[in-house]
This record gives structure tokens, C-alpha cells and sequence, in this order.
């Protein structure tokens, strides 16, 4: 689970989700990046539609949330949201960890 200090807050999230930002695409999952006043802070969107069961939608958001404390952060003052797609439910940590690396990389979140 991410610390309550690096979680967006639902405020953020609304005024985020709307806004143009940088978008990737990967297989798995999807990340919207956008300025943010303050510290880097993240959220990770598991929806219904990608995981009918809550055990499935929980799984997928604590793998790539373990995913993302693995990597040295550099960027500050934005908002990342994760999206997953429905191939995550059935990916492996290790596939899901490197999508997310790749995705942050591409957005120049980590190093």
C-alpha cells in the first residue's frame, strides 16, 4: 500500500482525470501523468469492467502498487494514475512490474 502522503486524494484525482497530461499505452495497463502542486503522488485504477471480482481487482492494484515502491523515484510535483486493462488479471508480477517500469520510464517518473 502507498504511503497516505504519496496517495492522490479524490480532490486531485477529479480535477486530474479531465485534464490533458501525458498519456502511455501499454499491453497492461494504461498511465495518465499530469502536473501537480506539491510531491509526486499516484493512484492505481482497477475498475469493474477489467476484474469482475474484488479479489481480482485487488491483486492487479497491490502488484503494480509493489511494483512502483521498487523503483527510485526522481520526478516531483505530479499526479500518475495507473489504469489497468484487462490482461492484467491474468499477467504474472514479474510482466506487471515490467510494464509499470516501462510505462514510468516512458513518462520520466523514474530513472
Amino acid at each position: 500500500m502507498l504511503a497516505k502522503s504519496a496517495r492522490l486524494s479524490r480532490a486531485d484525482f477529479s480535477d486530474i482525470a479531465g485534464k490533458r497530461g501525458f498519456l502511455a499505452q501499454g499491453k497492461l495497463f494504461s498511465l495518465k501523468v499530469s502536473p501537480l502542486a506539491g510531491r509526486l503522488k499516484f493512484a492505481v485504477v482497477v475498475s469493474a469492467k477489467v476484474a469482475k471480482l474484488s479479489v481480482g481487482r485487488h491483486l492487479v492494484k497491490r502488484r503494480a502498487t509493489e511494483a512502483i515502491h521498487k523503483f527510485e523515484i526522481r520526478a516531483d510535483s505530479k499526479a500518475c494514475i495507473l489504469y489497468a486493462k484487462s490482461p492484467a488479471v491474468t499477467a504474472s508480477y514479474r510482466e506487471i512490474e515490467n510494464e509499470v517500469k516501462t510505462l514510468l520510464q516512458g513518462a520520466g517518473v523514474i530513472e
